[in-house]
């Protein structure tokens, strides 16, 4: 594998995408409720895409060498784990990280609310190194998968809306606290397949840690509890021309808790059945919110 393969690869373009989608998020509620979109809205992004970068290559450099083998194929780790591949990793790590602290100067000059931002700002890289850097390093705990979940469902969205808006609004709660929500099955769903493997090798995975009889239950309590917070959410303000729509992915929702079901039973499992409906059902809902916060 070349140079460039490995590095796209840790770049994770399909997690940039992802948060992409949940910045578009917040700026939608941003625009709903009047506020003017700027030039922040850019350097706002191009600061998140700077610290998930940052964050993805610290993370595989600071991977012990016995476990990269589950992150590439046995002859990409040798190559990976040279000692040339490492000072790349490492040095590209801190230029995204140096890039975003000048970014993060920009917004600050440029930002209504600066206080605000700066308690975002330092968040975010806190996050970044409690997640990837040791001592820390919860990218190898179930507390990983939680950080994660929080950072990209509720904060981005809300760093997004703040940069625009000024000061948070209930409706950033009432949007993505039901995201969070889907955001916790998704990663069990996705964790579901490898999970005998994770358990041989003693994996420190949210779904290992819980085991999987509590994943599940998780599992459908989170789907669940996400759909209750929407409808919950309508009722105490969030209009219904933006809530209701995203009910419409309600059903999926269900098949998802069904095939949780038969697995619990005992049926064989369906792995591409389970995982990509869990990972539609999650993308449908941040997008049919968005889209109606978008078009009002």
């Amino acid at each position: 594998m070349s140079d460039l393969r490995i590095l796209w690869r840790l770049a994770k373009p399909l997690s940039i995408l992802h948060s992409s989608l949940l910045y578009l998020l917040g700026l939608g509620i941003a625009k709903y409720l009047g506020a003017t979109l700027d030039a922040t809205s850019v350097l706002g992004i191009l600061w998140v895409w700077l610290v998930l970068l940052a964050t993805h290559f610290f993370n595989v450099y600071f991977i012990p060498a016995e476990k990269l083998l589950f992150f590439f194929t046995e002859s990409d780790s040798k190559l990976a784990f040279s000692q040339r591949e490492r000072s790349i990793i490492l040095t590209l790590g801190f230029s995204f990280l140096a890039s975003a602290g000048y970014l993060s100067f920009l917004l600050l000059q440029n930002s209504p609310v600066n206080h605000n931002i700066n308690i975002f700002i330092i968040g975010g890289v806190l996050a970044a190194i409690i997640y990837a850097v040791p001592p820390f390093r919860l990218s190898d705990t179930g507390y990983g998968d939680l950080l994660n979940a929080v950072m990209m469902s509720i904060v981005l969205p809300a760093f997004a809306f703040v940069l625009q808006h000024g000061e948070m609004h209930r409706l950033v709660a009432m949007t993505c606290f039901p995201v969070f929500g889907l955001h916790l099955a998704m990663i069990i769903v996705l964790e579901f397949p490898d999970y005998a493997r994770d358990v041989k090798r003693e994996s420190k995975k949210l779904l290992v840690q819980i085991g999987w009889q509590r994943g599940m239950f998780l599992h459908n309590i989170a789907i669940l509890g996400s759909f209750l917070l929407i409808g919950l959410a309508v009722v105490l303000g969030l209009p219904a021309k933006i809530g209701l729509p995203s009910l419409l992915a309600l059903p999926l929702g269900f098949l998802q808790i069904w095939h949780m079901g038969r697995i619990a039973d005992g049926h064989k499992p369906n792995w591409t059945a389970l995982v990509y409906p869990g990972v539609l059902l999650y993308l449908l809902v941040v997008y049919l919110l968005g889209f109606s916060f978008w078009i009002r």
